[in-house]
């Protein structure tokens, strides 16, 4: 290695690096960069910290361990909060105005552009389709917004 990584930047990398596990594209690729800059503001690189790790036999600094044992514990509360299927209070709320909205703006499809049809389209089906999963906050503001759009549009038409 060229230089040696202090230990509050390693527990700063560990904590960043605990979070390229999440479900969200752009929380891990923020994580990645932000991990990358920490190794580059240490004169490190990822192919000095890979190369030249420790031996699996070898014991990691303490406040690594740690780190990456309450990485994993999350990990683990995660799954299980997922698997218990816990709904807030509001979701139920939120789920029923979500799928209005979904269903008004189904069927005033005509009044939406070709690109904004087919980027409804690609939302509604595919791998994060909303079917397959509750609905997001992001999922929920686009949808408003285009039913905003639908609205202004069939006002425009009367």
């Amino acid at each position: 290695m060229t230089a040696a990584l202090h230990p509050n930047l390693r527990n700063k990398l560990a904590k960043v690096c605990s979070r390229m596990d999440s479900k969200h594209d752009g929380e891990r690729a923020a994580a990645a960069l932000l991990a990358t800059r920490i190794l580059v503001s240490a004169g490190l690189s990822w192919r000095d910290v890979i190369c030249n790790a420790p031996p699996a036999t070898a014991r990691l600094p303490k406040d690594l361990r740690s780190a990456m044992a309450a990485a994993a514990k999350a990990n683990r509360s995660k799954a299980a909060l997922s698997r218990r299927a816990y709904r807030h209070p509001d979701d139920e709320r939120r789920i029923a105005l979500f799928q209005n909205q979904l269903r008004f703006v189904r069927e005033h499809m005509h009044l939406l552009t070709v690109a904004e049809q087919q980027d409804f389209e690609r939302r509604c089906t595919g791998p994060l389709a909303w079917s397959a999963r509750a609905p997001e906050r992001q999922d929920c503001v686009y949808l408003s917004s285009l039913a905003d759009v639908v609205r202004q549009r069939m006002e425009e038409a009367a």
